[in-house]
């Protein structure tokens, strides 16, 4: 499934048709490249962050249980991503991005003993650094529930950790 980007607001100066689009693609590669190695491949390895800072990798590594697959029930087998959005709020200086904010969802469907959906939403925080985009913080809640079951009835399986800030 393809991601849905869009740019939804500049603030701080000017920025060019051009370079909006070009920090959509980059931005939205970083989100994507976390979302494919953290929740919808095999995971369990050091590149489950890729695209963030060392801090911030290091602050999500120790916010597995919300910032990768580690977030699905037990017994959750093939995962695959049924929403994809990011909505990006950037801030211009001089007619360049000098940062991101990244609303993201993502919708993961697993089978397994129950078809449950896991919401992985927030924000991330993202910064230009040494020619690449890196996210340095976040604010991300990852919540499961059972396919079918109207929100009254949900019962997701939260945790004092779902919802987790990580800054570096």
């Amino acid at each position: 499934m393809q991601t849905t980007a869009k740019v939804r607001n500049v603030t701080g100066g000017r920025l060019s048709k051009h370079r909006r689009h070009a920090v959509l693609t980059q931005v939205t590669s970083v989100v994507d490249g976390w979302w494919d190695a953290a929740y919808l491949s095999s995971g369990g390895d050091d590149q489950d962050f890729p695209g963030f800072t060392t801090g911030a990798a290091k602050l999500a590594e120790g916010d597995r249980q919300i910032m990768t697959a580690a977030a699905l029930p037990d017994g959750a087998t093939d995962p695959v991503a049924v929403r994809r959005s990011v909505a990006l709020d950037i801030l211009a200086v001089h007619g360049r991005a000098a940062g991101v904010i990244a609303t993201v969802a993502l919708g993961v469907h697993t089978s397994g003993d129950t078809d449950r959906i896991l919401a992985v939403r927030g924000l991330l925080q993202l910064s230009h650094d040494s020619g690449a985009w890196r996210v340095f913080g976040y604010d991300v809640t990852a919540t499961p529930r059972v396919v079918g079951a109207s929100p009254q009835n949900a019962r997701p399986q939260k945790k004092d950790s779902d919802k987790k800030k990580g800054r570096s």
